[in-house]
């Protein structure tokens, strides 16, 4: 039996697998105290001391209100037969802060070799990147002039933890890609998406218009090529080859013009696809404006910040990056976004 165990508060997850009876394997993604004290700095940070070192943890524990649960979290560790982390990091951090250390590495990763073949795993790569281009060209229609071929996709998702998770040096990299694409690589455009957790109060107006007009434009298109082809079939049926005039008739030029027309837009396509609470003291954002990565027509790297919805649960995890991504590929599809 395996059962997993979020702390609300604590954001912790610990894996328990009850093998044979009484044997415990307990796998630890990050300890309370690690989490609670990264994001500020330590009263005495030195990179040549061990962490137990640098602070004390107890006190920063209790000056925190998470003795508790550090004391909870330890004594779970040490009572395990087995004790696991995810990482060389978060081992030596299990090491100093919960007086263990690891029995064995167990590294997080995607495993693809489950897939029985190379092409199935090829195959579901291409129908999730074309999910993934449908949504591009409905975030930046009126502005929409680089070559998806040509095209990069950069993600980072996760807690929101503006620098513990390093958004603000992701950020900072783009600014630079920016720059140094600009005058070097014009042709080669880099789309990079910022998942994370946020207060929101509603879906973007334009983001929302983006895909309702390009699903528009997609199913004139599609009428159109269905009616060519029958006009193609019947002029081929009488003997001769179909001129121009025969397949795309006046009126399908003025619905053409019509969607061409409303692809038209007055402002920059948006940095995010959902309304901010309090947008103004987000550091996400300030930085994105900070650094002037507004999704310009001479911008090689666009952003685009998928917010979602800050949602707390006590078993589930529905706070994770895999959830958030998993959320992220299903918004890609329009109908479900513009629904």
């Amino acid at each position: 039996m395996v059962e997993a165990w979020r702390s609300t508060h604590s954001q912790v997850v610990i894996n328990t697998c009850i093998v044979k009876g009484e044997r415990r394997v307990w796998q630890s993604d990050k300890s309370v105290p690690g989490l609670r004290i990264e994001p500020g700095p330590p009263s005495q940070k030195s990179d040549t001391l061990p962490l137990d070192c640098q602070f004390n943890v107890d006190e920063e524990a209790g000056r925190r209100q998470i003795y508790h649960r550090y004391c909870m979290e330890r004594a779970a560790s040490h009572l395990a037969h087995v004790f696991t982390t995810v990482s060389e990091i978060t081992g030596y951090e299990a090491e100093h802060l919960l007086k263990r250390k690891p029995d064995i590495i167990t590294p997080n990763g995607l495993n693809v070799k489950k897939f029985s073949a190379l092409h199935e795993f090829q195959n579901l790569h291409a129908i999730s990147k074309e999910k993934i281009h449908e949504f591009v060209r409905g975030h930046f229609y009126g502005h929409y002039d680089f070559d998806l071929e040509k095209t990069l996709y950069f993600f980072i998702a996760g807690r929101y933890e503006f620098g513990n998770k390093g958004a603000d040096i992701f950020i900072e990299a783009l600014a630079r890609l920016n720059h140094y694409l600009k005058s070097t690589h014009p042709d080669v455009t880099v789309v990079a998406f910022l998942i994370f957790p946020a207060k929101t109060n509603n879906f973007n107006v334009e983001s929302l218009r983006g895909h309702a007009v390009t699903k528009s434009l997609r199913d004139t298109i599609n009428d159109i090529q269905l009616k060519i082809g029958k006009r193609m079939y019947e002029v081929c049926l009488s003997g001769r080859l179909p001129n121009p005039g025969d397949l795309l008739q006046k009126e399908d030029t003025v619905r053409l013009k019509r969607c061409i027309y409303a692809l038209q837009r007055d402002g920059l396509p948006p940095v995010t696809t959902h309304n901010v609470v309090d947008d103004w003291n987000d550091p996400v954002l300030n930085t994105v404006r900070r650094c002037q990565l507004f999704n310009t027509i001479h911008d090689r790297v666009k952003i685009l910040v998928e917010v979602v919805e800050e949602i707390t649960l006590s078993f589930s995890g529905f706070n994770s990056p895999t959830f958030l991504t998993f959320l992220f590929t299903t918004l890609l599809q329009p109908s479900q976004l513009v629904g």
